[in-house]
């Protein structure tokens, strides 16, 4: 009875088992027949064209090859693979910026998840190197790869994307998924670069050969050059008319040497003083580097005639302070003639226009000073400057210096005898 039970379970699982196999069976026949294209349909024309353009451009024959994809793309746009080979097909042609076109147009309707979408994308580099344009790098969502970079030599660079990843031999490089530019430089060889395409969690094997550069010439190495050793010293010249001028470093006085050059023992920063007989001294601070020839142009005051542009220089001052304050005395005697005129202290009409051009005659009479006295100023401070003027450096103006004068306070212009170098 139990024996007989058990046959009719497993009889009614075996059953069940086969209706279902049965159902699946149909369905699958269902589906293959919906996705069958019906005869006459425009998509059956274009997968026939489709597959009628294949062995065109298998055979080389890549116009007849275009003309089919494009009557097949007529008939139904979105077949991805059409747009894929029609990209191949231009790109036998040379007509690399419509092969670009197609192969985006496959990109755009296939997505990231297509069979051939990182090998369009590589497609696409190709054809903008061949138009002069950068390749196009990119990272797709997924584990990251590697790539297992060899080369033929060692001690190449290897650039990933731009960014340098060391010299050959190298490690495999960890990189993310998408299509990235390998870069392989050496001296002496011909650069080698590719777009490789990289899917998740795939390891690439990338092999490059380098070849020598025809154009390449190695440097020549040159032998037997020995470079003299400068001394601890420095060289200075001086560029003057003063007779029996003498340099001074420090208040040490130099020497020359057989050439007549100064010979300054330790280069470094110094303060130079040049003196000559009837002249003032000019000082300067020098910063000299070892084995350094440096020419000064000193400015060498005469006393004589320093002392001779200060004298009259004074005395032009004294001057034109005098005409000014007779000036000044005038401009009160105005106001005063003024104030009577508007005070009315005269009795007739005939004294009240006397009053009135009184007080324009010491009007005019003080501007006449107060311009005498401008004129007197600015003659004494020409004299001023040329009180420092001595010998002018060729072809270079004389240093002007104006600030507060050491004597009677006032500003004063001057030509500065202490340069800086």
């Amino acid at each position: 009875m139990r024996a007989s039970q058990t046959g009719r379970a497993t009889s009614w699982v075996w059953s069940v088992a086969l209706a279902l196999l049965f159902g699946a069976f149909l369905s699958t026949v269902g589906a293959a027949r919906a996705q069958a294209p019906r005869p006459g349909s425009p998509r059956a024309k274009a997968v026939a064209l489709f597959r009628k353009a294949n062995p065109q451009l298998y055979l080389g024959n890549y116009a007849k090859a275009v003309a089919l994809y494009k009557r097949a793309l007529a008939l139904m746009p979105r077949m991805a693979g059409a747009w894929r080979n029609l990209g191949l097909a231009y790109e036998g042609l040379h007509a690399w910026k419509k092969a670009i076109r197609a192969y985006r147009r496959y990109i755009k309707i296939a997505g990231s998840s297509g069979k051939y979408y990182l090998a369009a994308q590589k497609r696409i580099n190709v054809c903008r190197g061949k138009l002069g344009l950068p390749p196009i790098t990119f990272s797709m969502i997924g584990r990251p790869g590697r790539l297992d970079i060899t080369v033929n030599v060692d001690g190449a660079l290897v650039s990933l994307d731009g960014v340098h990843r060391g010299s050959t031999p190298t490690r495999p490089l960890p990189v993310n998924a998408g299509l990235h530019l390998v870069k392989v430089t050496k001296v002496g060889f011909l650069p080698w670069s590719r777009s490789v395409a990289v899917r998740s969690g795939q390891t690439v094997a990338v092999k490059v050969t380098l070849r020598k550069d025809p154009a390449y010439v190695p440097p020549r190495r040159v032998k037997g050059i020995k470079h003299r050793k400068a001394k601890n010293e420095a060289y200075l010249t001086l560029k003057t008319r003063a007779q029996g001028a003498r340099l001074f470093a420090d208040g040490k006085e130099l020497s020359k040497n057989a050439k007549g050059v100064f010979v300054l023992p330790r280069p470094a920063a110094h303060v130079l003083e040049v003196r000559a007989p009837g002249r003032l001294p000019w000082r300067a601070r020098v910063s000299l580097l070892r084995g350094e020839r440096k020419t000064l142009v000193p400015v060498l005051p005469l006393l004589r005639t320093k002392r001779a542009f200060a004298r009259w220089a004074w005395v032009t001052l004294g001057v034109a302070g005098v005409v000014a304050g007779v000036g000044a005395v005038f401009s009160g005697l105005e106001s005063r003639t003024y104030e009577a005129v508007r005070d009315r202290r005269a009795d007739t009409r005939a004294e009240l226009d006397d009053l009135v051009k009184k007080g324009k005659r010491y009007r005019n009479i003080a501007l006449g000073l107060y311009a005498g006295a401008a004129a007197v100023l600015a003659s004494s401070i020409v004299l001023f400057v040329l009180e420092r003027r001595g010998e002018r450096p060729e072809g270079r103006p004389l240093p002007l210096v104006i600030g507060p004068a050491g004597r009677l306070g006032g500003l004063a212009v001057s030509v500065s005898g202490e340069v800086d170098f």
